[in-house]
């Protein structure tokens, strides 16, 4: 692999699938018309929409098996190898370890740089064991096991990379406590949004008084998620004769949704609360769309995109304080922040939507002219090019 390339900067970036990192993809090739050249191999190419390469951006799939970690890696290194001037390699969950390893090995080498989103170590420490996991309880169970996993690849990649990328400064102080490294080597980059596909129906129709407030929740059922206080909070205000329902859209991970399925019918929620899972992109958006108010809350993310999603759908957002969150909504003008999985705070802000709806007007307007003023593809693509020129050129 020779560095240097003559027309420009040529940067190779690994993506684990496309379907999930569409708007990620739409970004970098918005950056490759800055860079010079950037080549996106992705480990499985499995979205829908149709990305078209172009003179400057290419993305190739590396044909990943489920379940082939090892056999994946060296497929991932094999196909960097077989690139040719190359001044950048940007690796994400640690698939390009053997590679950046080989890579050190050499005196004329590209620039490595590795994105981490959630901080697993963090996770363990922050999350698990302050609610009394045991490793025994985590590492037998498939997500449990890839976390720690993910804490082992991420201590390595950190003093593999010449620089670490995360989404938000607030995240710095928890990496350096997450691998044991000063923060010296660490750059941000914030997450991204296509503005141009999520977004509001023509013709909105806001909520009023006498309509019901439409919730939607999207994330994991485990605990770091706050579903059950949220559930709690719908419980009580329904009690109290408000009226709302609530799209539950999760993705597997640690918690069992018999538990949560059973919370529902215990509290005759039934007819309030719909669960789904497995939702397409174009799903999701239709989700975002017919939805008055997204409840997110986290203990440990990166930039959850969901977020910025739903904002640029012109949803109005009542979330936990979180870096990543908070990186969208600086000056706390139109999320609704509350701390994790406060329940009297997440329940006075859905009744503060439901007795003035001009607040839903409002959030929304100013959430999605936010994302595309900050975040929209165009705005980080220039972020990763100057990211990108700066620590080449130096």
């Amino acid at each position: 692999m020779v560095t240097g390339s003559k027309t420009g900067i040529h940067v190779v970036f690994f993506i684990p699938n496309s379907n999930t990192y569409v708007d990620r993809i739409k970004t970098l090739k918005a950056a490759a018309e800055l860079v010079g050249k950037i080549t996106v191999l992705v480990g499985v190419d499995d979205c829908l929409e149709k990305i078209e390469n172009s003179e400057v951006f290419f993305m190739k799939s590396v044909g990943f098996k489920p379940g082939d970690r090892f056999g994946n890696i060296l497929k991932a290194s094999r196909q960097v190898a077989s690139l040719n001037d190359v001044d950048v390699i940007h690796d994400t969950f640690g698939n390009l370890m053997i590679t950046f390893i080989t890579q050190r090995l050499k005196d004329d080498r590209p620039v490595l740089l590795s994105s981490f989103y959630a901080l697993d170590r963090w996770r363990i420490n922050h999350v698990w064991k302050n609610q009394g996991y045991k490793i025994k309880d985590l590492i037998f169970t498939r997500s449990g096991l890839r976390m720690y996993l993910g804490a082992l690849s991420q201590y390595f990649m950190a003093r593999l990379s010449d620089f670490v990328i995360l989404q938000a400064e607030g995240l710095v102080e928890p990496y350096t406590e997450s691998v044991g490294m000063a923060n010296s080597s660490v750059k941000v980059i914030t997450n991204s949004v296509d503005t141009n596909y999520w977004t509001p129906l023509p013709k909105r129709v806001n909520n009023d008084c006498k309509d019901i407030l439409k919730l939607v929740f999207v994330g994991g059922l485990d605990d770091s998620h706050g579903l059950f206080p949220i559930l709690k909070v719908l419980h009580r205000l329904i009690g109290e004769n408000y009226k709302i329902k609530m799209n539950v859209i999760t993705k597997p991970g640690i918690g069992e949704i018999a538990r949560v399925e059973e919370f529902i019918q215990n509290h005759s929620l039934q007819s309030h609360v719909i669960m789904e899972t497995g939702l397409s992109r174009e799903q999701m958006r239709d989700r975002y769309r017919s939805a008055d108010c997204l409840i997110y809350q986290t203990i440990n993310d990166g930039s959850p995109r969901v977020v910025a999603e739903a904002l640029s759908c012109g949803v109005s957002v009542i979330a936990s304080k979180h870096p990543g969150i908070e990186v969208l909504d600086d000056g706390k003008e139109f999320i609704k922040f509350t701390l994790f999985s406060d329940e009297i705070a997440i329940a006075n802000e859905i009744k503060q939507f439901i007795n003035k709806p001009d607040l839903l007007k409002i959030s929304s307007v100013l959430g999605r002219n936010r994302m595309i003023d900050k975040f929209h593809i165009d705005v980080v693509g220039k972020e990763y090019a100057c990211l990108y020129k700066t620590i080449v050129n130096n």
